[in-house]
């Protein structure tokens, strides 16, 4: 019975240490912390109690303490854990999206999907884009599905669309972009090959993406979901809110919105 009581008053000491913890995610601009620089890419950083911070003028910093999350605009020359702790205490906001808001998406994918080639000498040029990712959700039709080079390229035969899992195309088109419209909800792929000539080089491009067509009550569930995250968004203000529903819909990979 001792044994019983003493482990759950452990795992209620580490709750309670994990709920002081305070971090801080950069959401925009240069930080360093005690002169290491902690850039947006990466995740959250919980702060030690000794930690200095300096930002950029245009900085966008998030720190978080429980479910209280209060945000800086810098420029920030010197933010110490004990004046950040004060702003939370009288500035921090409650959010039930603070996982969303606070975190960096884990999978986040760049908005157009690039191919690279390499030049030889360590670096890395692109050669294509295209405005849509593997595992997309289209989310409106119509959507067209382009394909881009800033150098001389030229199709190697038709873009196809697919159902997921069929071995013949129900469209294609013998531009550089497709036209997704009228297609029921299901799991769809798209196939293109190219040439890209960079150069000396005649780079192949040879590209498979799968994407998914939600059904109207997905749709539904997903644009309240946004519209829910926005109006928590409100009370951390303007500047905060395009970059933070932008992770989001990096992170769910929606496509096709009204917006877009």
């Amino acid at each position: 019975m001792n044994k019983i009581v003493i482990s759950f008053c452990f795992v209620l000491l580490i709750i309670n240490t994990n709920a002081q913890t305070i971090s801080m995610s950069v959401k925009k601009g240069k930080v360093s912390i005690n002169g290491k620089d902690w850039l947006s890419s990466y995740p959250p950083k919980p702060l030690k109690k000794n930690d200095k911070i300096v930002a950029s003028n245009n900085a966008i910093l998030l720190f978080r303490k429980g479910s209280s999350i209060v945000k800086i605009s810098c420029p920030c020359k010197d933010l110490s854990y004990s004046s950040i702790s004060k702003k939370l205490t009288s500035n921090g906001v409650k959010v039930s999206y603070s996982d969303i808001i606070f975190n960096k998406p884990l999978e986040a994918e760049a908005k157009k999907q690039h191919g690279g080639v390499s030049r030889g000498n360590g670096s890395e040029i692109d050669t294509f884009a295209i405005n849509i990712s593997d595992s997309a959700w289209v989310m409106n039709h119509p959507y067209f599905i382009e394909w881009k080079s800033s150098f001389l390229s030229k199709t190697n035969g038709p873009i196809q669309l697919f159902n997921k899992g069929s071995e013949n195309p129900i469209k294609e088109s013998t531009s550089n972009k497709i036209e997704i419209n009228n297609l029921i909800p299901g799991w769809y792929n798209i196939k293109l090959k190219a040439s890209v000539f960079v150069e000396t080089n005649d780079i192949q491009v040879d590209a498979n993406y799968i994407f998914y067509i939600p059904t109207e009550q997905e749709k539904i569930d997903l644009l309240q979901e946004i519209d829910n995250l926005k109006k928590e968004l409100v009370l951390l203000g303007e500047d905060i809110t395009e970059i933070i529903l932008g992770e989001f819909v990096q992170s769910k990979r929606l496509y096709g919105l009204k917006n877009d």
